[in-house]
């Protein structure tokens, strides 16, 4: 391993999943030019935690 790499810390593994679907929601609707999804749930998600 080195030195730069990082284990991912299994006890926040919530948080990760909960970010990689907001993530995916921004990306699938920016990649598709047909995509019309609201994106209010992303920005409400992020400001309340």
């Amino acid at each position: 391993m080195s030195k730069f790499s990082k284990k991912p810390n299994l006890s926040e593994n919530k948080a990760y999943i909960k970010l990689f679907k907001l993530y995916s929601d921004l990306h699938d609707t920016f990649g598709d030019n047909k995509a019309s999804q609201n994106l209010f749930h992303i920005m409400k998600e992020l400001h309340t935690k």
